[in-house]
């Protein structure tokens, strides 16, 4: 099965239809459609959509010349890109999953 990544456009040959892989050459996370036809050509995979790929994976930079925030994909933005491109303040976000590091939630505790 021949499948083509959705940030580079590389392709890929999987001898089993993974639901998920990360390219070799970008290293971005794909989702893979599930079909069940066979397809002659390269099946274009798509990017992930769930909330924890809009959580920043940290931040880089310094007060005098500014901050870059990380997103799971690896992009470097500004707080500003990260606020048109997400709709959530990576600042906000940072520190209430660095407050929350460790805590456990559910029943089983």
């Amino acid at each position: 099965m021949l499948l083509k990544c959705h940030n580079c456009g590389s392709e890929a040959d999987f001898k089993i239809m993974p639901k998920e892989f990360v390219c070799s050459v970008c290293g971005a996370v794909n989702v893979v459609p599930q079909i069940s036809e066979a397809a002659d050509e390269p099946l274009s995979c798509l990017a992930p959509t769930g909330f924890e790929w809009q959580l920043p994976a940290g931040k880089i930079g310094n007060p005098v010349f500014g901050f870059k925030y990380i997103t799971a994909q690896g992009t470097q933005m500004t707080r500003e890109e990260y606020l048109a491109t997400f709709k959530i303040d990576p600042e906000v976000a940072l520190q209430f999953m660095r407050s929350h590091r460790g805590v456990k939630f559910g029943r089983n505790m």
